[in-house]
């Protein structure tokens, strides 16, 4: 028995139809953002592609306030990952209020054992936009990395039009454009350094060090030792890797 289109129905249902043929897919692709931006010249790599499409769900999910269920269950199973042997992770993450128009920047450096090596959390005054901090704070990761003196790091952000943005290759003409080319210049000097998305549920410690932040106007940075506030978060991150949730003697909270 043949399946007829949900869409226009007049045709036998196939993938090259339901996301090419149809006219309803057709209508749609001429109304995306993707098709704009193909439409105005700007060449996007697979990458770049990957990377929009992520974060236009995450904002469509979080504007909706809903997201499937297979979703959730792919999103609750992301833990933080610890770097190869010899290497060290920098999470990083920023925070916008968009009454205030305040912003500020977290970030923590850990090694191959999701040991404590280094955090900063500092308050940047004014801010543009949510993908303003964020690229501050993917800058503020390098600047630790390189007080650190380390070698090829790994650095881990939950934007994912920031670490496009940073990959990508060619002059960056957006409005955080600047910045963007001042953090590739910064990490030249980490050869086979490399920038990484990541779910919002594996950043849970940098997102709570730009919180504190936010509602802090000093500088902060911490060296061997990490402050009270995120000692529970990085406990639940090197007892849960290889788990699809926080051990029960975890009490940290992603939304803390």
């Amino acid at each position: 028995m043949q399946e007829l289109c949900m869409f226009c129905g007049d045709t036998t249902e196939s993938a090259l139809h339901v996301l090419v043929m149809c006219p309803f897919a057709a209508a749609t692709w001429d109304i995306s953002l993707l098709t704009r931006h193909a439409h105005q010249g700007v060449q996007r790599s697979p990458h770049d592609v990957v990377a929009f499409a992520q974060q236009y769900v995450h904002e469509f999910i979080t504007v909706n306030g809903t997201s499937s269920k297979v979703t959730n269950r792919v999103r609750d199973a992301v833990r933080w990952a610890a770097p190869p042997s010899g290497r060290l992770k920098i999470n990083f993450d920023g925070a916008f209020d968009p009454t205030s128009g305040r912003g500020a920047v977290g970030a923590v450096a850990r090694d191959a054992e999701g040991g404590f090596v280094a955090a900063m959390a500092k308050s940047v005054g004014e801010v543009l936009s949510a993908e303003h901090a964020e690229i501050l704070a993917a800058r503020e990761g390098v600047v630790l990395a390189l007080s650190l003196g380390t070698t090829s790091p790994i650095f881990e952000g939950d934007s994912a039009v920031v670490v496009a943005a940073v990959n990508r290759a060619g002059q960056d003409y957006s409005n955080i454009g600047t910045i963007v080319e001042d953090v590739r210049h910064l990490q030249k000097q980490f050869p086979g350094s490399l920038f990484q998305f990541t779910y919002k549920e594996a950043n849970g410690v940098a997102h709570r060090l730009a919180r504190f932040g936010l509602h802090n106007v000093d500088n902060y940075f911490w060296f061997e030792v990490p402050p009270d506030l995120i000692q529970d978060a990085l406990l639940c991150d090197v007892l849960s890797r290889g788990q699809a949730s926080c051990p029960p003697c975890c009490n940290f909270s992603f939304y803390q």
